[in-house]
């Protein structure tokens, strides 16, 4: 069995959207499985969503409520709620390609124990992207506040780590190298998904990519402002202090390590010098990134 896992926080009508879609793509053949969402707190009419999809649904749907706060939280419960042998993450707010199971199963079956990646296409408002966004390039944006994730048209083994609006993971790596971290979740940028595949790679684990499991993602017209993407640049930079702390020896500065405050100043001459829009934001958000680290490192020395 197949456990497709959808987390969801007071998003109603999106999930509601999600599930019809869900509920209409093909089954894989020979496999049965099963819809698990976890409602994190919600206060909205979630549950009364899932109940009516339930009602008439041509595979098991179950409604988790979890109490504790936070996308880690969320996604652990779903782990432990699943019944099958592989978990499948997906999110509340996505389009399905119709094959998208059936795709993903086939890679599944030829995996053995494994993480494996499909493709997050991003669908933009009338597929406008803003001006200073770059997307490839030396100077392109630092990736992470829109949610896609495509490698290319070549499955194997992945080059990044996937993200969990597309994911499957074998149960038994749960069960050999813990589940999601849930103190990551520090403000709009999280790294719980990047913190856990990057965990299985370190230990030997296989993590795929297969590009022909596909789910559509919407970029939400509110994400789309330079305000956005640098306070998630800054949170992205307090998570990866969290996930990576700097050496014990580094020399620090009122608790910060030096070259963090190196790094930043290097960067604040480049970012006034820069000449085109796309560049000059490139390291704006390098510059927020190091601030978020910064912070950080003043937050936790103030709880030692």
């Amino acid at each position: 069995m197949l456990s497709v896992v959808i987390c969801t926080y007071n998003r109603a009508s999106a999930l509601s959207e999600a599930l019809r879609g869900l509920m209409a793509i093909h089954d894989p053949s020979g496999e049965s499985w099963e819809l698990v969402v976890v409602d994190n707190n919600s206060t909205d009419d979630t549950r009364a969503v899932v109940e009516r999809v339930a009602t008439d649904a041509r595979v098991p749907v179950r409604y988790v409520f979890e109490s504790e706060q936070g996308i880690g939280h969320a996604r652990n419960r779903g782990a432990r709620e699943a019944r099958g042998e592989w978990v499948i993450y997906t999110d509340d707010d996505v389009y399905f390609h119709q094959d998208w199971l059936v795709n993903l199963h086939r890679a599944i079956a030829g995996a053995g124990p494994a993480a494996i990646g499909g493709r997050v296409v991003a669908v933009w408002p009338s597929d406008q992207r803003p001006s200073w966004l770059v997307e490839s390039g030396p100077y392109r944006t630092p990736g992470g506040a829109i949610p896609q994730y495509d490698l290319g048209e070549q499955g194997g083994e992945a080059a990044l780590p996937p993200i969990t609006a597309n994911a499957a993971v074998h149960r038994s790596l749960f069960q050999r190298h813990g589940l999601f971290r849930a103190d990551l979740d520090g403000g709009i940028a999280i790294g719980e998904d990047t913190e856990f595949f990057e965990r299985l790679r370190a230990a030997g684990e296989r993590v795929l990519y297969a590009p022909e499991a596909i789910v559509y993602h919407p970029v939400p017209m509110g994400r789309l402002s330079k305000r956005y993407f640098s306070r998630w640049s800054f949170d992205a930079g307090r998570a990866a202090l969290r996930m990576h702390s700097p050496p014990a020896a580094a020399k620090r500065y009122f608790g910060v390590p030096r070259y963090y405050l190196k790094n930043l100043a290097a960067l604040v001459p480049r970012w006034l010098m820069s000449c085109g829009e796309g560049k000059r934001f490139h390291y704006w958000m390098r510059m927020c990134g190091q601030a978020g680290q910064i912070m950080e490192s003043r937050e936790q020395r103030k709880h030692r």
